[in-house]
């Protein structure tokens, strides 16, 4: 028996915002931090590892990280959200500060639900107008937009197999062709 050693891990990149060059000044900033970056690296060392670190490291600074965007509630309202957060951990650190405080306690609690209020109408009047929008689509027969908008909504269907176990439980079947096979 030979063991093999585990290969090492290489580190992920995040992926860049590249619609982000669609502006002439992020354009110019890239070109800028290209054009530092290798030079630095010109003169350092010239081995591909580092060049190809300068090059990320100056589109990660020019264009960012992309941000995944799901159809989400929160998504549309993700700056009042922060809003409300902050408050209830402000609140949260004073009441840390000094616990035993009943105006901190009050004043905490109330942050609590004021932010589960707030966030709850945000969710409720975004499902209102997901349905809306929906049955707008398929009161005006639109098929095609009304799937796409519930896979966009509920994401893509998942076609997974169950596995089964024979009749004495030592086999696991996990082909559909040996599952159908079972049944006949």
């Amino acid at each position: 028996m030979s063991i093999q050693p585990r290969s090492p891990r290489t580190a992920l990149y995040k992926k860049l915002n590249c619609t982000a060059l669609i502006s002439h000044t992020t354009k110019d900033n890239l070109r800028r931090l290209l054009a530092e970056n290798l030079n630095k690296i010109l003169e350092e060392s010239a081995n591909w590892p580092a060049l190809r670190q300068a090059i990320y490291n100056a589109a990660l600074e020019a264009l960012g990280q992309l941000r995944k965007h799901h159809q989400d509630w929160f998504n549309c309202n993700s700056a009042e959200i922060q809003s409300l957060l902050k408050t209830k951990h402000e609140a949260h650190k004073a009441l840390l500060s000094c616990p035993g405080s009943p105006t901190l306690i009050t004043s905490f609690t109330a942050a609590i639900a004021e932010t589960q209020r707030a966030l709850r109408t945000m969710e409720n009047t975004w499902w209102v107008q997901k349905a809306q929008e929906i049955q707008n689509l398929a009161d005006c027969n639109n098929t095609q937009g009304f799937y796409d908008a519930l896979k966009a909504l509920y994401g893509p269907r998942k076609r997974a197999i169950v596995q089964v176990r024979s009749a004495d439980g030592s086999t696991l079947f996990k082909d559909r062709h040996e599952i159908l096979a079972l049944s006949v």
